[in-house]
């Protein structure tokens, strides 16, 4: 239970955070609480993320991919990360990427609107470009940084290029 009080003359936030450790915020004002608290709230009661993609996923090569995945995939990852991710995601806030973004994404690459003689990407060319980004922010889960993967399952949308053609 999150509320705004008064507590000994001074205005505070007082909450509870997933792990269940109680918060409390000195504010100046019962509107500000309010307003502070929202914010608490709609980031899940945790400070949120304010790394872009691009920082988080040069972070996420050096820190959690490397010496796990062997070198040829560290380097695929890399490559997809510099080629493709890095040019329409790397200036986003990681927690600002949604879903519909990842899909308009791929509906470029199938469509092949980079210019490629109008040719798309194959599936397993989008997978393996997507195969980075759903780590990442399978990692973001497991740190709990974030609570859904705005990359996962976007295998269908793949599908529909081979039903066309």
């Amino acid at each position: 239970m999150a509320t705004v009080r008064r507590r000994r003359g001074e205005w505070v936030i007082d909450y509870y955070d997933e792990k269940k450790q109680r918060h409390i915020f000195q504010v100046e004002s019962q509107e500000e609480g309010f307003k502070r608290l929202a914010e608490i709230e709609a980031s899940g009661r945790k400070a949120p993320n304010k790394q872009t993609f691009k920082e988080y996923g040069e972070w996420w090569l050096k820190n959690c991919a490397k010496g796990i995945i062997k070198e040829s995939t560290y380097e695929e990852y890399d490559r997809a990360l510099e080629s493709h991710l890095y040019p329409v995601f790397g200036s986003k806030l990681m927690t600002k990427i949604k879903r519909s973004d990842v899909r308009e994404f791929v509906t470029g690459k199938i469509n092949g609107s980079e210019g490629r003689n109008n040719k798309g990407l194959s599936r397993s060319s989008i997978r393996n470009i997507l195969a980075p980004m759903r780590a990442m922010f399978n990692q973001m889960i497991e740190d709990e940084e974030f609570n859904f993967n705005p990359a996962a399952n976007i295998g269908k949308l793949n599908k529909k290029k081979e039903s066309n053609g």
